[in-house]
């Protein structure tokens, strides 16, 4: 298992690239059914699980989880591509 290792710098800094990243390559980025995620415990664990069609859906994801949920987000990732990219586990990747 390789266990996350979340940096609060790194996810500022990664943080403004993503939003930045994001507006450069989409006109916009939407979602239905938010309001009733707003009704959900915020003491409660969720899980949010995406088809993952694009490397894009993690950064919308992590997206959502920050600028709307402001939630504190973990990200399971394959072992092999967190091994190759490495900083991923700063963001709270693990596997």
């Amino acid at each position: 298992m390789i266990e996350a290792r979340k940096s609060v710098l790194f996810q500022r800094v990664f943080r403004l690239y993503n939003r930045r990243l994001l507006q450069k390559h989409f006109a916009s980025v939407r979602a239905a059914g938010l309001d009733h995620v707003r009704y959900l415990d915020p003491h409660l664990p969720v899980v949010c699980i995406g088809n993952h069609s694009c490397w894009w859906d993690g950064l919308i994801e992590l997206f959502f989880a920050r600028e709307v949920f402001d939630c504190d987000p973990y990200l399971i990732m394959e072992e092999q591509q967190l091994v190759r990219y490495p900083f991923f586990r700063w963001l709270g990747a693990f596997r």
